[in-house]
């Protein structure tokens, strides 16, 4: 069957692409016409169809030219397969990622949708799920200096992207259940969701069931004053801490300009008191 010759603009026009992408590719020996005639026009085959989409889908999915230039160079169908092994091992990895990707938006719109809706200033006693959390001790030094607690902040995320552990974009902090008790709330870790258990030796679980809710309105600074207020909610109602306490961000400086306008929710799982 003889060959069908087509010209740079026919060609442009069955892959889809503009002429100055085949000129490129001819320049750099990617992809070249079967012949050029004594007038300088240019003409491709339609076989050559099929190799433009081989180069495209390489291409779409991150092949440098050089990379997909040297295996036509030399292509064999051993080379095809090992390319193609390749490819869809890295396809799998991107797959992992996007799913990493649209869980982490998912699970931080649905913080920000609970911040907006939340009602501030008032403890309320509700059923919580469990949680999972890769956690970050806080040193005690921290509370008079900024600098080593941006470090430790900095070791946090450092280990929580090598591991690709991020559940959603704000971080979070834990009181111990002791230190609540004793009416100290400085934090101890710094701590971050992850979906399921793994094994790690910064994994802290949560239990669910039985929580008392705060949403907290304003800075960082007022904190403490929240703290005491669900504290002494849980006193005058006879309920005692039975975990300990997890503060996350809602409303943050992401989406608020205003720290006055910050929104963390604060929980504690309790258990009402025995006689």
């Amino acid at each position: 069957m003889q060959s069908v010759y087509l010209s740079t603009g026919e060609f442009a026009k069955l892959c889809g692409v503009k002429k100055a992408t085949l000129f490129h590719y001819d320049e750099i020996g990617l992809l070249s016409p079967e012949r050029v005639e004594s007038n300088g026009y240019r003409r491709y085959t339609e076989q050559q169809v099929l190799l433009f989409d081989l180069i495209d889908s390489l291409r779409s999915i991150g092949t440098p030219l050089e990379e997909i230039r040297n295996y036509i160079k030399h292509r064999s169908p051993q080379r095809l397969e090992e390319l193609l092994e390749e490819k869809q091992e890295q396809l799998r990895r991107q797959e992992q990622e996007i799913r990493r990707l649209r869980r982490l938006m998912n699970n931080t719109l649905s913080e920000l949708r609970q911040g907006r809706s939340a009602q501030c200033g008032a403890v309320t006693i509700e059923e919580q799920e469990s949680c999972c959390l890769i956690v970050t001790p806080i040193p005690p030094e921290c509370r008079q200096n900024d600098r080593l607690f941006l470090q430790t902040m900095g070791d946090h995320l450092r280990y929580c992207s090598q591991h690709r552990l991020f559940h959603h974009f704000p971080l979070g902090e834990v009181v111990r259940r002791q230190d609540f008790t004793a009416g100290d709330f400085h934090s101890s870790y710094l701590c971050s969701r992850v979906d399921q258990p793994l094994r790690s030796e910064r994994l802290l679980r949560l239990p669910g069931g039985l929580h008392a809710v705060f949403y907290h309105q304003g800075g960082y600074d007022a904190l403490p004053r929240s703290y005491e207020a669900l504290f002494h909610y849980l006193t005058d109602h006879g309920y005692e801490a039975a975990g300990d306490v997890l503060e996350e961000d809602l409303l943050y400086y992401l989406s608020q300009p205003d720290d006055a306008d910050y929104v963390l929710k604060i929980r504690v799982p309790v258990a009402l008191k025995t006689k």
